[in-house]
């Protein structure tokens, strides 16, 4: 059996306007400073769940856990087989759940 997985990606003018819309916001509400948590940078434009959490852990060196998409592709697949449009809010709360992760504590490099 062959799966194909598609989704919808941004067109480079898309990309380029959030980019722009976060510049303002964090230039308006931060005075150009990029913000430190994680729902403030969720509220800019463009950037979500993942990308905050990107942001976070090499930005300013902190933990953040997000659901990379290829180990979404299997969550869905073993979980939802028959299912569309099933948010990462569901996945979250499977039995065996991402969120339930030991983070170290020290840094490895």
């Amino acid at each position: 059996c062959c799966f194909f997985f598609f989704f919808k990606q941004k067109t480079a003018y898309e990309m380029l306007r959030s980019l722009v819309g976060s510049e303002m916001c964090i230039r308006d509400r931060y005075g150009g400073v990029m913000p430190c948590g994680y729902d403030e940078l969720v509220a800019l434009p463009g950037i979500g769940p993942a990308t905050a959490a990107g942001i976070l852990a090499f930005a300013h060196d902190t933990h953040g856990v997000y659901l990379e998409t290829n180990v979404r592709a299997v969550l869905l697949h073993e979980f939802y087989p028959e299912c569309d449009g099933v948010s990462d809010r569901e996945l979250k709360d499977l039995p065996v759940s991402y969120t339930h992760l030991t983070l170290p504590t020290k840094r490895i490099v």
